[in-house]
Parts: C-alpha cells; sequence; structure tokens
C-alpha cells in the first residue's frame, strides 16, 4: 500500500508499507530501499550526490498515518506529502471502513477461537 509521495526538487519519492511490515521506498518509479520494519526504518540514498535519510514515522493525526522524517546531508526538510492533499473524503470513509472491518473480523476470530479451546 502506498503511504506517501513527496516531491524532492525534480524527483518524486514514494513510500510503500506492506500488511506484514515490509517497508519499499522508490524514486522516480524505481525501487531505491527495502526494509523490514514496525515502527519506521531509515532508508539511505543519494540523489545527485546528496546523501537523503528517509524514516517513515506513524501519525495518527493524518488521514494516511503516515509522516516522513527527511534529512539531506545531516540536515532536516520540510517536504509536503502530496498523497495528503489528494485523498478525497470517498477515499477516507472507505479506509475507516477497511480498518473497522479488519478489527471486526478480528475480534469475532478471536472470540471464536477462545471458544473453540476453551471448550
Amino acid at each position: 500500500m502506498k503511504c506517501a509521495m513527496y516531491q524532492l526538487n525534480n524527483n518524486t519519492l514514494e513510500v510503500f508499507n506492506s500488511f506484514f511490515g515490509k517497508e519499499s521506498v522508490f524514486l522516480n518509479g524505481k525501487k531505491v530501499s527495502e526494509k523490514f520494519s514496525i515502527f519506521g526504518e531509515e532508508h539511505h540514498l543519494e540523489i545527485d550526490g546528496d546523501i537523503y535519510g528517509i524514516r517513515p514515522i506513524l501519525n495518527w493525526r493524518k488521514t494516511n498515518c503516515m509522516d516522513l522524517r527527511i534529512q539531506k546531508n545531516g540536515r532536516e526538510l520540510e517536504a509536503v506529502n502530496l498523497m495528503e492533499k489528494s485523498l478525497s473524503r470517498n477515499e477516507l470513509r472507505t479506509r475507516i471502513a477497511k480498518v473497522l472491518l479488519a478489527g471486526i473480523s478480528g475480534a469475532v476470530t478471536g472470540f471464536l477461537l477462545a471458544r473453540y479451546f476453551l471448550n
């Protein structure tokens, strides 16, 4: 699932996160880093001779629940999340419905498994 998309100079930086915790960073559509992480791992890449450090951070106040800390040559950058602006109300409602459905399904499955093993 695409979590964030940022514009750095003339480059598009995209961060994907799988359900199993695999983070992937793409630069202009090409995979440049991949790591396993639950709470966000720092990714390092070089763009035009500059070293960038990218670290995904969970932020529940944002609609996509993801923020990025981006450093260029060790200095913090302010980056604009392009996905934050493009997420429509319908997409937000769909995401909320999916999270609720997954939570309810997990609770029901847990209850049924507990009932089965306790009897």
